[in-house]
C-alpha cells in the first residue's frame, strides 16, 4: 500500500472508524511513522501523513522498529484512533516512542506526548478515546499505571511522566506490560475492562466504572501453564471473550480463548 509518497510496508495496527479503517504503519524506506485513512472496500487512501522517526540516520531507532516486526526484539504497544477532529497514533516519532496527534493536514504534529529515553523506557501501553476524554495506561521504567480518566494534552509538546499523567500503580503486572482496554456494559452500567499480563503468568482483568472511574473488581484467568493477553471483545450474549497465548509445558505457544458470561462478569463487578 502506497500513498502520498508513503510506503506502508510495515503495518503496525488498524482500527475501524465507521466505514473507514485507520492504519498506522512504518515506512522503512523513508524512515517515518505514518497514519492512513483507508476505504477497506476499494483500498483507496483518502488521507495520509507521515512523520520522521528522527532527523538524520536514526539507525538505532530503525533497527529497533524492524526487530519488533521480525520478533527479534521487544514488542511495542502501537495504537491508533481518533479524538474529535484529531487523529492519533502511539508509535515512533523524533527518536522516541510517543503519542502523536495530527489533523492529517499539517506537516508537523498538533501535539506530542513524548516517551522516555533511554531505550524507550516510558510511554503509553494503551489509549482509547471516549467522547472528549481518554482511557489509557502507561509504563515507566518497569512500573505500570492504569488511567481510566486520563488528562492527555492533545496540542503542543508534553512529556509522559507519572507526576504529569498520574494513574493507579499496578506492581503485579510484568515489566512494560501489554494492556488492552474494552468498553462494555454490565447491568446498564458502562464499564472499562483493562486486560494485562501478571507476574504470576495469568491474564488479569480489571473493571472500572466509565463514568465515575471507580474501581469495581478484578478477575484472573489461566492456571498451570503461562498465559498472555492478545485481545478483548464483547460477545452478543452480553459477555466478554479474551483471546491470548498459552505455553504448553512452558515453551510451546498455543492460542487460547476464555469466554466469560454476563453473569460471571456481574459477579466480579461490585
Amino acid at each position: 500500500l502506497s500513498a502520498n509518497g508513503i510506503n506502508a510496508r510495515y503495518p503496525s495496527i488498524s482500527l475501524l472508524d465507521g466505514t473507514l479503517v485507520l492504519l498506522q504503519c512504518y515506512d522503512d524506506l523513508n524512515r517515518q511513522s505514518a497514519l492512513l485513512v483507508v476505504d477497506p472496500t476499494s483500498g483507496v487512501v483518502s488521507k495520509a501523513k507521515a512523520f520522521t522517526i528522527g532527523i538524520g540516520a536514526a539507525d538505532n531507532v530503525d533497527e529497533t522498529i524492524q526487530n519488533s516486526f521480525l520478533y527479534a526484539g521487544r514488542k511495542f504497544p502501537y495504537e491508533v484512533g481518533k479524538s474529535g477532529n484529531l487523529y492519533f497514533f502511539n508509535g515512533f516519532y523524533d527518536y522516541n516512542f510517543s503519542l502523536v496527534f495530527t489533523d492529517l493536514n499539517a506537516d508537523d504534529p498538533a501535539g506530542v506526548v513524548q516517551g522516555q529515553q533511554p531505550d524507550f523506557n516510558g510511554g503509553f501501553s494503551s489509549v482509547i478515546s471516549i467522547d472528549s476524554k481518554f482511557a489509557a495506561s502507561t509504563y515507566y521504567f518497569g512500573e505500570n499505571y492504569i488511567m481510566p480518566n486520563a488528562a492527555i494534552q492533545t496540542f503542543g509538546p508534553s512529556s509522559m511522566v507519572p507526576d504529569k499523567l498520574p494513574g493507579f500503580s499496578f506492581p503485579e503486572l510484568v515489566t512494560n506490560a501489554p494492556v488492552k482496554i474494552l468498553r462494555s456494559t454490565i447491568t446498564s452500567k458502562k464499564i472499562l475492562v483493562y486486560g494485562s499480563d501478571t507476574k504470576t503468568k495469568q491474564i488479569g482483568l480489571y473493571f472500572y466504572d466509565e463514568t465515575t472511574t471507580a474501581y469495581l473488581g478484578s478477575r484472573y484467568l489461566g492456571f498451570s501453564n503461562p498465559f498472555e493477553i492478545a485481545s478483548l471483545l464483547n460477545t452478543s450474549d452480553g459477555g466478554i471473550a479474551v483471546c491470548g497465548t498459552t505455553y504448553v509445558a512452558g515453551r510451546f505457544p498455543r492460542i487460547c480463548i476464555f469466554k466469560l458470561s454476563k453473569e460471571e462478569i456481574e459477579g466480579n463487578v461490585k
